[in-house]
């Protein structure tokens, strides 16, 4: 690669910054070396090749903060249920005749689709190792969070702690966390031990919390659907157990958030945690409203994810923002931008490199093609993405070359 100028009908930096006529100067490491706020500036400023991208949009690609990738395969295999906890026991079920070939080939499938829809960066939840395997040499940018859970067993603690310890293969756009998987699956001796390998550490963690009522009433100490399925209730709430043991830290995300509790808004404030929503799986299990004004109130954050093919009908972030915004009319397409681009990379610990087209940013850019404002179109599901960049390098965006 060499010093290449990109320039465009708009150029959005981000959500407060959106340039008629601008353009990018791109470093031959795929950097973000400055940004050209019109077409009189790029006339004199431009660097290198100047890569004429015509009535697109040239935008950040979108920073998709929670996935399974490794369900992908199992789309429309798993029925809902009557309860959450039903869902749970058939996604156990059809996993259980899953392979490591198959569940590589998931996350292969899964990555094509983000990446077609635009996504650049995934943070992708990993219980099986597919993740890690496929990522480490793949054009999509991944944070690849390592799943822990024991469900109070003692002999599976072991297995897991000591899995999480090996040194994950490097790879030019991979990235590593931990996700201590839920309240009800991880034991006080598991977050104490992760504590002990994590807590002072940089690498972000993400945790599913309350996304049920069902999960709220094991919290609580109440009767509930989860009793026999899930370990017994720690008579102390989840956000509790993981800030006593260190793990409410940024960068630190919380997945769905349905059913917070008083005084929960407030503690991850102060903590800086970012709530992940899913607008897809919120749908397909047909959820009560998300309360995301009550979270903005508390200037607690939201970001955007897709969850799994085993719960959601899509694994694409435009189709998530577009539903976003049918249940959500108030909240402004800037907003709802951010939530999808700088949310996410908070979320994922990678602000300023990603989510953004800043100086110093990683160039990892999708071209929009809209019509009328920008940000209103491709926050609506109204545009489409022709090419995408990672690190400054162009992909194909055909199926047969992405997976």
């Amino acid at each position: 690669m060499a010093i290449r100028t990109y320039t465009a009908r708009e150029l959005v930096v981000d959500a407060r910054r959106v340039f008629a006529g601008g353009g990018l100067v791109v470093s031959d490491s795929g950097e973000v070396l400055e940004v050209l706020d019109s077409a009189g500036v790029v006339k004199r400023r431009a660097e290198g090749e100047v890569v004429d991208l015509g009535e697109g949009v040239l935008a950040p690609g979108w920073v998709n903060a929670h996935a399974h990738l490794e369900l992908t395969g199992l789309e429309g295999s798993v029925p809902r249920g009557e309860d959450f906890s039903d869902w749970i026991k058939g996604l156990l079920g059809a996993r259980a005749g899953q392979r490591d070939a198959d569940f590589d080939a998931a996350v292969r499938a899964g990555a094509a689709r983000l990446l077609r829809g635009g996504t650049t960066t995934v943070g992708d939840v990993d219980s099986t190792g597919a993740a890690l395997r496929v990522l480490a040499d793949h054009p999509l940018r991944a944070v690849v969070l390592r799943e822990a859970l024991d469900v109070g067993d003692a002999a599976r603690r072991a297995e897991v702690m000591a899995s999480l310890r090996e040194p994950p293969a490097p790879g030019p756009s991979l990235s590593v966390g931990v996700s201590p998987h839920a309240g009800y699956t991880v034991s006080d001796a598991l977050l104490a031990e992760l504590s002990v390998t994590f807590g002072g550490s940089e690498q972000p963690l993400q945790i599913h919390w309350n996304e049920t009522s069902e999960e709220a009433e094991w919290e609580r100490g109440r009767p509930s659907s989860f009793d026999g399925l899930v370990m017994p209730n720690p008579a102390r709430p989840t956000l509790e157990r993981l800030d006593a043991a260190g793990l409410l830290r940024r960068p630190v995300s919380l997945v769905h958030a349905n059913h917070p509790g008083e005084g929960d808004a407030r503690l991850l404030r102060e903590r800086g945690a970012v709530i992940v929503h899913c607008p897809g799986a919120h749908s397909w299990f047909q959820r009560p409203e998300f309360d995301v004004e009550g979270w903005w109130t508390e200037g607690v954050e939201v970001a955007i994810g897709t969850d799994s093919l085993a719960g959601n009908d899509a694994l694409d972030m435009a189709h998530e923002l577009a539903l976003f915004r049918q249940a959500h009319p108030g909240a402004s397409p800037e907003r709802v931008f951010d939530m999808a681009t700088r949310a996410g990379a908070r979320a994922l610990g990678l602000q300023g490199r990603v989510g953004e087209l800043s100086v110093g940013a990683f160039a990892d850019m999708a071209l929009h093609h809209a019509q009328g404002a920008a940000l209103e179109a491709i926050t609506n599901g109204a545009s489409q993405v022709s090419t995408l960049w990672v690190s400054g390098k162009e992909l194909s965006l055909d199926p047969g070359c992405v997976q």
